[in-house]
Formats: C-alpha cells, structure tokens, sequence
C-alpha cells in the first residue's frame, strides 16, 4: 500500500511493513552471525521461520501460508524473500560462503533514528532503480516503472 502526503515523520516511516520487516531482517542477521542461506542462495527455512513468526505485514494471512506449507521456505513466504531482495540489492545485506551478513550501512542504517533516511534510500531503490520482475520473477516492462518515482 502507498499512500501519499506530506510531513512523513520517523515514527511513521518505521512502521511501514518493508521497513520494519527489513529491520528484523538487518538485527536478526547481526545477532546470530548472519542469515543462514541455502545451496540456492534462498534464507534457511529456520531463519525464514524465525522472520515469519515476527513480521507484521498487513493482508498477509499467516494461518493460510501455515495450511498449505509443513515448513516454510523462503519462496513461500513473500515479505521475507521480498525483503531480502530488496534489502541485497540495496546492499544492506551481503552473501558470504553460507551467511547474508548485514553490512555497515544496513547496520547504521537498522536503528530507529534512521528510519526517514532508511525511507527515502529504499524508495529510489524500488521505483527507480531495481527491475520489479525480478523480485517474482514474471518479466515486465521497464514502463510504468522508470515513471513511478516521478508521478509520486
């Protein structure tokens, strides 16, 4: 959801879904060493777990992922694999061996304080800068995308 106005303030920049999901995601890797990823390169189905369990994301009806998945991999759950997409490409977080390490910027960037500027990085990162397509992988069009950051 976007909704757009005027005056956007740390406390509301903060709870937006990606931003505090990317925040757990950021602290969650800095205190246990990093994410542990997958021989695909996908988070572990116990850090997915981990992040699933914390995550708030509205109209995202965790009870129906729990029926259809035994055990959750990264791909079924759309916030956390959305996240670290987004949170790669931006390079908040970085692959090394087996581990997503956060990196400094993400980890300066994690604290509350630094919501708004967290904000204003990860929209010119997603309207402008990443293909779209790829956090799916179903191809789309360059537009509306390169337009959607001018419009807002």
């Amino acid at each position: 959801m976007i909704r757009l106005g005027l005056g956007l303030d740390a406390i509301s920049a903060s709870k937006m879904p990606l931003l505090a999901t990317l925040r757990l995601m950021l602290i969650r890797a800095q205190a246990n060493g990093g994410l542990t990823l997958t021989a695909t390169h996908a988070v572990s189905r116990a850090d997915t777990r981990g992040l699933f369990d914390a995550l708030d994301w509205p109209d995202y009806d965790k009870a129906q992922v729990l029926a259809a998945n035994k055990v959750l991999n990264e791909a079924d759950v759309m916030p956390v694999e959305t996240t670290r997409l987004i949170a790669q490409a931006a390079k908040f977080l970085r692959r090394r061996e087996r581990k997503l390490l956060t990196t400094k910027v993400g980890l300066d960037l994690a604290t509350e304080d630094q919501s708004l500027e967290l904000f204003h990085r990860l929209f010119t990162l997603v309207f402008w800068r990443i293909d779209l397509g790829s956090l799916d992988r179903v191809p789309i069009d360059r537009w509306p995308q390169d337009h959607v950051g001018l419009v807002l």
